[in-house]
């Protein structure tokens, strides 16, 4: 018997931090690894060419149009001409006229 005083030895095998590599090489997380590490690095291209295609417009309008007007001014007006492809020809935009000679008076419901 023990004695109130004492404490009894433990044989249980004492606790040890569990590994964090697995023990076998996992390929399928390396391929995993190196997919995300793709997908990354597009993306980061994506945004690169993005701002990059965007600075050449934007170096060009600065330049017709004061960066303080830009943010102060209070009339805003087009800058540009519009192009008019060849496609952009043949279609017309509708005016309110040919709007309301298209609708007809609905009869009697």
């Amino acid at each position: 018997m023990e004695s109130s005083g004492q404490i009894a030895a433990s044989t249980a095998p004492a606790l040890t931090r569990p590994r964090l590599e697995a023990a076998s090489p996992r390929y399928g997380e390396r391929l995993i690894y190196w997919l995300l590490a793709a997908c990354a690095g597009i993306s980061v291209l994506t945004t690169t060419a993005i701002v990059f295609s965007l600075l050449i417009p934007t170096v060009e309008f600065f330049g017709e149009v004061p960066v303080v007007d830009f943010l102060l001014g209070t009339d805003w007006g087009p800058t540009f001409t519009p192009a008019i492809t060849t496609a952009a020809r043949g279609l017309r935009s509708p005016t309110s006229s040919n709007v309301a000679m298209s609708l007809k008076p609905l009869g009697p419901l």
